[in-house]
């Protein structure tokens, strides 16, 4: 509820004094910014135009911590009045904060608009501590500003159960979404899911029977429409039931591949790294105080890009194929690299 000045008649101001009452508290009270009944006085006609009594005040926040508005007032503190207990924790909302600013598939326009937003839930002093925080748009982001509207349509069309049309695209070198082919997609959506921090619409093309994922923040000019979707059940891959689940770590995370298990000699300093890619089901065997082997379950196109990347600190010991693939990685390198210096 945005503050503005009250016009309307006095029966109706009575109507209107607890919403009124309850954003001030939200607006301009905590523990550490205690209200007087002035000040509350002072509040309700700086914002809203309103000349209210003090028994009047007193009255409307009884009848909002009646309804079960946590309210702390000045019999119980001896202090003044302020809202004890919120929607959300000044940490809770600093962590979606961040979540908006880390997220890079938001344009600046959209994550600007989604932080204040999200500032409201708070006082005004939280908007004063979160000042400090860096321009979105210094923050590398997406070109498309439709984001929000295609997560809706989805939102939709999977709820009326419902085909959607839309355009992919991809980046080309100056770095503008362009269309990837010229022609619509048409096909059922089934569920979004996010895998790696990006969001993905998991669906089926209209007359295949498997199913397939487009990353939505390549999705515009998405249409909802009139034809009913085919059911997930109905697909010959897929008749005994879809697992999102494990679509999204096979389809997704995995590219397609399949799960290998996978053994590794890294250092120490690499466990960490390891965790955080692979999981918590991975296991740990120490070596001795420079080595640990550790085993867990993969895809062999993934374990090969990781292994050449931490190659100063890692060695792949099994599936033997998977060491074969990254020798020949580590001999075109040489190759490459060692042209010319001759």
């Amino acid at each position: 509820m945005e503050a503005r000045e009250f016009t309307g008649e006095v029966a109706s101001a009575k109507k209107v004094l607890p919403l009124c009452l309850l954003q001030i508290f939200r607006r301009y009270s905590d523990a550490d910014h205690v209200l007087l009944m002035r000040d509350i006085l002072g509040k309700l006609v700086a914002d809203y135009g309103m000349a209210v009594e003090r028994k009047a005040v007193t009255r409307n926040i009884q009848w909002l911590k009646d309804f079960g508005y946590d309210i702390s007032t000045y019999e119980e503190n001896g202090r003044g009045f302020y809202l004890r207990e919120r929607e959300f924790e000044d940490a809770e909302l600093q962590y979606l904060i961040y979540g908006v600013l880390s997220s890079p598939y938001i344009t600046s326009s959209n994550a600007k608009h989604l932080i204040d937003k999200i500032k409201r839930f708070s006082t005004i002093y939280f908007e004063k501590q979160m000042s400090y925080i860096h321009t979105v748009n210094y923050w590398s982001r997406s070109t498309n500003r439709e984001l929000f509207y295609t997560i809706d349509q989805i939102g939709e069309a999977t709820s009326r159960k419902r085909q959607i049309s839309f355009v992919f695209n991809q980046y080309d070198m100056d770095k503008k979404l362009h269309p990837k082919h010229p022609e619509r997609y048409v096909v059922n959506p089934y569920q979004i899911v996010s895998m790696n921090g990006k969001l993905y619409v998991v669906c089926n093309h209209v007359g295949c029977d498997n199913l397939t994922h487009y990353r939505i923040d390549f999705i515009t000019k998405i249409r909802i429409e009139d034809t009913p979707i085919v059911r997930s059940k109905q697909l010959n891959d897929y008749s005994v039931g879809m697992n999102i689940v494990d679509y999204a770590k096979l389809a997704i995370h995995l590219g397609g591949d399949t799960w290998t298990p996978i053994t590794l000699r890294i250092k120490p300093h690499l466990v960490g790294r390891v965790v955080d890619c692979f999981g918590k089901d991975v296991v740990f065997k120490r070596i001795d105080e420079d080595n640990s082997e550790v085993s867990f379950l993969s895809s062999i196109q993934k374990m090969r890009t990781w292994a050449v990347k931490y190659v100063s600190a890692c060695e792949v010991l099994s599936p033997l194929s998977l060491r074969k693939l990254i020798r020949e990685d580590a001999e075109n390198i040489m190759k490459k690299y060692a042209a010319g210096e001759e």
